[in-house]
């Protein structure tokens, strides 16, 4: 009976949380003129981002280390 009830609670905040957000991405403009879209995230370039050590970092050199470990002819 008390893990029904644990489950319920767990349920009910589950539900809670997952609904949509207030304000939407897209707003219509009362006027009838195009969309107004609120951006989270600005645009940046790639030369912008610098991989420091770790697991980002080691998988695209473990795979170019492993292909530069292949004879040509079987390429």
């Amino acid at each position: 009976m008390r893990k029904n009830i644990l489950l319920v609670i767990f349920m009910g905040i589950m539900a809670v949380s997952c609904r949509t957000p207030k304000e939407p991405y897209i707003k219509k403009v009362k006027s009838g003129g195009p969309e107004v879209i609120g951006f989270r995230a600005l645009p940046f370039d790639l030369e912008d981002v610098k991989l420091r050590t770790g697991p980002v970092k080691h998988a695209p050199d473990l795979n170019v280390k492993s292909r530069l470990n292949y004879e040509p002819a079987r390429l």
